[in-house]
């Protein structure tokens, strides 16, 4: 079992998904940054920032709704600086190398110079997807697997 953050390639290979969420993309800004003052940020406001994000080979399911969303919002980000994780982002952002757009759970990450701030005008979200071996016939798999969806359909 492993939960990732994109849709399969080729879902009818040797793995089966079931989408959990679609957590929203939030703002992480430097302390510093005139939008953290704000409540939301339009994604518009963003365009002339420099972009903190991974390269595209570590995570093409959220890399292609940021930049999705940034197109959508009139723009295609300027990416100063590459970070292989969530956290490395986080902290460069702290450092003050730029913007970076995050799944909201991300914003637990309590880092001194960082402020998070949800988007206006997108409803950019990234998703959560549990994928097991289509042929696994544990039963712990297929436990787990009924408790996450039965813990998807409970508000």
């Amino acid at each position: 079992l492993a939960f990732i953050r994109s849709r399969l390639a080729d879902p009818d290979q040797e793995f089966t998904a079931f989408e959990i969420l679609q957590e929203p993309l939030i703002a992480a800004l430097p302390l510093g940054h005139p939008a953290a003052a704000d409540e939301a940020v339009p994604l518009g406001r963003l365009a002339l920032e420099p972009f903190v994000l991974f390269p595209r080979v570590v995570g093409t399911g959220v890399f292609d709704t940021i930049i999705t969303a940034c197109r959508e919002a009139g723009f295609t980000p300027r990416v100063v600086q590459e970070a292989p994780q969530f956290t490395s982002i986080i902290g460069l952002v702290s450092a003050g190398f730029g913007v970076a757009l995050i799944p909201s759970a991300l914003s637990r990450i309590r880092l001194d110079g960082v402020v998070y701030r949800p988007l206006l005008d997108t409803d950019a979200a990234a998703p959560v997807v549990l994928i097991r071996r289509r042929r696994d016939a544990s039963a712990a798999v297929a436990a787990f697997v009924r408790a996450a969806r039965t813990a998807i359909r409970t508000p």
